[in-house]
């Protein structure tokens, strides 16, 4: 039954992490990895631990959900598992959200249980993105509480997380895929707001259980990395403001980029040079976003010089 499953991971200097993940791997599903131009091995790490993987290798980091766009309409199986290359599959896992496929026809989106490194929930469903209660436009908009207790049975939700997500390929690619004016952050957010509005809601399956290395899948964080996941951070965000601009009011695209100028020039002058480039980066993210300006241009690097002196003192 899990041949008519494609695994499909992105890799971005991922060499720490892929063979584990690809080793997790039931042998019987085809696997395809899209890789965003690493240069540090992790290809021929697929090669040696998956020879008969099938290898996208892009000449350049073209973002996460452009890449997974890539990876599905490679595939030929009905299904396609969109996967972090930190992202650690077991066979029972599979086997659950498969069966749910059955029992739920109609949906698209199926997402595990992901437990972090220490084996604990990652994070719970949540509402969909303008529901009272969903996180990402509650500082924006005062959405309200959202509970970290998740569903214990399988049932639709309005958001999937985004680490691990088996989708019904010819419908997802009908859906249009992830947004791929996304670089990086909210890709699943924004697909699952479409699933829901499109009547498929996504389905969550509690016991299939996956387990996550966040943070391992790029390697080591630098503070130019640092800087250019907040700058991603926040304009994943406010294009999504901008984007659903009928649902989010206008006054938090004014308000808090101010709070992120006023956050950087203080932590500018007092410290720590840590805080001041991620506001830094979160201000200027927020400002290209509500411009128009595109994602997958390199965020210049604004954060703070005495960050770089103190790791390499």
């Amino acid at each position: 039954m899990l041949t008519d499953i494609t695994a499909i991971f992105v890799t971005y200097r991922s060499a720490g992490v892929i063979a584990e993940a690809l080793a997790c791997v039931p042998e019987e599903m085809p696997v395809i990895v899209v890789d965003n131009a690493s240069g540090d091995g992790t290809l021929d790490l697929v090669r040696a631990r998956r020879p008969n993987a099938q290898i996208i290798a892009n000449a350049e980091n073209i973002g996460y959900g452009r890449a997974l766009n890539q990876g599905a309409r490679a595939a030929t199986t009905p299904f396609v598992f969109l996967l972090n290359p930190d992202l650690m599959l077991s066979r029972p896992a599979v086997e659950a959200l498969r069966a749910a496929a059955d029992a739920y026809p109609d949906a698209i989106l199926f997402g595990p249980a992901v437990d972090g490194r220490d084996g604990t929930l990652e994070y719970a469903p949540r509402p969909d993105l303008f529901s009272r209660g969903h996180t990402l436009f509650k500082s924006l908009v005062g959405s309200g509480n959202f509970t970290s207790a998740a569903p214990e049975t399988t049932c639709p939700v309005g958001w999937i997380g985004g680490a691990a997500i088996l989708a019904r390929r010819e419908a997802f690619l009908a859906l249009g895929g992830f947004d791929e004016r996304i670089f990086l952050f909210f890709e699943e957010t924004d697909l699952c707001h479409r699933a829901v509005l499109a009547g498929h809601a996504p389905i969550w399956v509690p016991h299939a259980r996956v387990r996550h290395l966040q943070g391992a899948s790029s390697g080591a964080p630098t503070p130019r990395s640092v800087y250019f996941r907040e700058w991603h951070f926040a304009w994943s965000r406010f294009y999504l403001a901008r984007k659903y601009a009928a649902n989010v009011p206008p006054w938090p695209r004014l308000v808090f980029p101010l709070q992120y100028a006023v956050k950087g020039f203080w932590y500018g002058i007092f410290g720590p040079p840590r805080k001041a480039t991620y506001y830094r980066a979160q201000l200027a993210g927020a400002r290209a976003a509500l411009a128009g300006r595109p994602a997958d241009a390199a965020a210049p690097w604004h954060g703070d010089q005495r960050w770089l002196d103190e790791l390499s003192a």
